[in-house]
């Protein structure tokens, strides 16, 4: 006891002591031997969380020795720390045989268990070949498992296809009818016994001729016989009209298509059959629309003719008191000229100017009344056609000074050159009229586009049309504020236009900018698709 009593005493110097506290060596020391202690206590715990991860290990008894001894190696460097400052080396000292006795046991268990360790080796291997053996074994239950489920999707996709294909039968709008080369009917779907009248038992099992009048009975018949003894094929793939009959005897006109399909018990015949009743009442009375639509034009060409009669009646009869007025004004002016004030002269010359242009106006209505009567559409050369408006306003553009410029052949196009030819005069007359300008310049040409009909148009350097305005101005007798200045014209010649253009299915319009010019458009025909 007594020696057990100064192992513990205190009469000891720290060991701090030792190397008389200089402090680089007393942290080398301190620094060291805390951080061995914490790794010490740290492998421990790394060890304690694999076995909690992978459950039992082999060797279990080996893993808490090992930690064990591992712990008392920590704490033994943790009291290296404290007998630095205190001198307690007595409890150094246990721990220090604590972690003797721990190593030696520990060495032993290793030292005993070191043939089980080795022959660890050939157990993975045992292990590794039944692991390899179960994934084969597995991989090939899969492919089995597979190959059942592919055979039963197979089976379930032939039954769905064929539930489905009954399904499109049952609901088709058409009536469908199967047959055996002798033509005994084997099925029909719901649209066959809505179309004939007959329920299923009262026609599977028979003849098919049973739903066909008399003579294309024969014809059926001699199709099938014909088949059967040299196998030529008239009316498989082609699809014809045929009359069937119903369970009431009436009659239906039908469009029949048949196909030839392979069975177990041999060939089998497809009719699909279509009720062309619809079909025949619309086509009988397009045919009376037709003739009413013939008959109408009739009236209509009669009507024009006679609205052609009156408006010559009409204009002869207004120009005559206009013609009587200007040769009395004429009078007038010639014989009492200088007895007339000039007041008086002045309202002769208003009424002359005022009678002639109603006189225009009578001869525009009359054009506007014409304008686009007949299509008289074929392939035409356009630079024929713009050379023959340009000839007819040779003299009016020249008087007027107007320079034409025509930047690029025109192309062939499928339009009524007469309209063409009127719809190009009044837009270029209307181009050289209404220009305020010394360098007058008018261009007419055409514009490519990615789906025809062809566009034409005609630019001038003139006086331009409001926005507000050019709508209005294709209305008859509307002429624009501007326009009006001038005198000139009756405001007939861009209705006309518009007349002959729309008449062709084509469309005219303007853009303009006032005082500087306006570009005229209008196709050659109605917009392709």
């Amino acid at each position: 006891m007594e020696e057990l009593s100064q192992i513990f005493s205190n009469g000891l110097m720290p060991h701090g002591y030792c190397i008389q506290w200089k402090p680089a060596l007393l942290w080398l020391h301190v620094v060291s031997d805390g951080l061995i202690a914490l790794a010490y206590f740290a492998i421990p715990i790394g060890l304690h969380a694999v076995v909690r991860r992978h459950g039992e290990l082999p060797f279990m008894r080996l893993f808490s020795l090992a930690a064990a001894f591992i712990l008392a190696c920590g704490t033994t460097h943790l009291l290296s720390i404290w007998t630095m400052w205190r001198p307690d080396y007595g409890v150094e000292g246990v721990v220090k045989a604590a972690t003797a006795a721990i190593s030696t046991v520990a060495a032993v268990a290793f030292i005993r268990a070191a043939p089980h360790i080795l022959g660890l080796a050939n157990i993975r291997e045992l292990q590794r070949a039944v692991t390899v053996n179960t994934q084969e074994l597995s991989r090939a239950n899969e492919a089995l498992r597979a190959e059942i489920e592919q055979r039963d999707q197979a089976e379930k996709a032939l039954v769905e296809r064929e539930s489905r294909l009954h399904s499109i039968v049952d609901t088709a709008v058409n009536a469908i009818l199967t047959i055996d080369e002798q033509g005994v009917v084997e099925s029909m779907n719901p649209a066959a016994v809505r179309l004939f009248g007959y329920s299923e038992s009262q026609v599977i099992g028979k003849n098919i001729s049973m739903l066909m009048p008399p003579p294309d009975r024969d014809a059926h018949d001699g199709y099938l016989r014909r088949y059967r003894e040299t196998g030529e094929r008239r009316i498989i793939g082609v699809g014809r009209e045929v009359v069937g009959r119903r369970f009431d005897g009436s009659l239906i006109p039908l469009a029949l298509a048949v196909s030839e399909f392979d069975t177990a018990r041999g060939r089998r015949f497809t009719g699909i059959l279509s009720d062309l009743s619809t079909r025949k009442d619309f086509e009988k009375q397009l045919a009376d629309s037709l003739e009413e639509l013939d008959a109408v034009n009739r009236a209509l060409e009669e009507r024009n003719a006679e609205l052609d009669d009156f408006a010559h009646t009409v204009s002869h009869d207004l120009k005559e008191p206009l013609r009587g007025i200007q040769t009395y004004c004429w009078t007038l002016v010639e014989d009492l000229g200088e007895q007339l004030g000039e007041e008086a002269q002045t309202r002769l010359s208003r009424i002359q100017t005022l009678a002639k242009r109603m006189d225009a106006m009578i001869d525009s209505v009359l054009e506007y009344s014409r304008s686009g009567r007949q299509n008289r559409k074929k392939k035409v050369d356009l630079n024929d056609t713009v050379q023959e408006a340009l000839d007819m306003l040779s003299v009016s553009l020249r008087e007027r000074g107007c320079a034409v410029d025509v930047p690029r052949p025109f192309p062939e196009a499928e339009c009524d050159p007469v309209a063409v030819v009127e719809s190009l005069k009044n837009l270029i007359s209307n181009a050289s009229k209404y220009n305020d300008k010394a360098d007058k310049r008018i261009e007419i040409g055409w514009e490519e586009a990615s789906a025809r009909p062809l566009t034409l148009y005609v630019r001038d350097n003139g006086i331009g049309i409001e926005e507000a305005e050019r709508n209005a101005v294709f209305r008859i007798f509307s002429r624009s504020q501007r326009g009006r200045e001038f005198g000139e014209g009756t405001g007939a010649g861009l209705a006309i236009v518009k007349k002959l253009v729309e008449r062709q299915g084509g469309r005219v319009w303007v853009e303009s900018t006032p005082g500087k010019g306006s570009t005229f458009r209008f196709t050659l025909g109605p917009r392709e698709p």
